[in-house]
């Protein structure tokens, strides 16, 4: 069962498109979880006239029906807007599974992100602007750069006062 503190996927919001990584603990997530994390998506797409999804499941070894049900979710969103939807996946076994399920017959798949970045026309090196589930990585980065600054405001302080005394 997945906790709040693990962070099952990144969500890469860009102009030309969004990108929705899937890390393995996402697989042991309960299926409220995963429909928050679809929630999550479907948002995103809803702001989008034609939206463009990337969904990366590169790193996944195996995926489950949830997973697959959500991966199906964001495909009816992106298909009722015209959109376009590509998967991301070298794995035997991930492959396999939507192999089983008949969707690499609507699906691109492609083995590695630039090429799926490549088949929509979408630019192959991004930024880094992203949010996560649950913990946004860009806070974690943000929160270090602020003690940082702490650190070395309290250390400059504590020299002018020794310098003044």
């Amino acid at each position: 069962m997945l906790s709040t503190s693990i962070v099952p996927y990144t969500l890469k919001i860009l102009k030309s498109h969004i990108e929705v990584s899937f890390q393995p603990p996402i697989v042991e997530g309960t299926w409220s979880e995963i429909n928050d994390l679809g929630n999550h998506v479907v948002e995103e797409l809803n702001l989008r006239k034609n939206p463009v999804c990337i969904m990366d499941l590169s790193e996944l070894s195996y995926m489950g029906s949830s997973v697959v049900a959500l991966l199906v979710r964001i495909w009816k969103e992106v298909k009722a807007k015209n959109g376009k939807m590509v998967i991301v996946t070298n794995h035997p076994m991930v492959k396999e599974i939507i192999e089983l399920a008949g969707l690499d017959k609507i699906w691109s798949i492609h083995p590695i992100l630039n090429a799926a970045r490549k088949s929509l026309g979408v630019p192959l090196v991004v930024d880094s602007s992203s949010s996560s589930g649950g913990i946004l990585k860009s806070k974690g980065k943000l929160i270090l750069l602020l003690a940082i600054v702490v650190i070395i405001g309290i250390g400059i302080g504590f020299y002018l006062n020794q310098s003044l005394t």
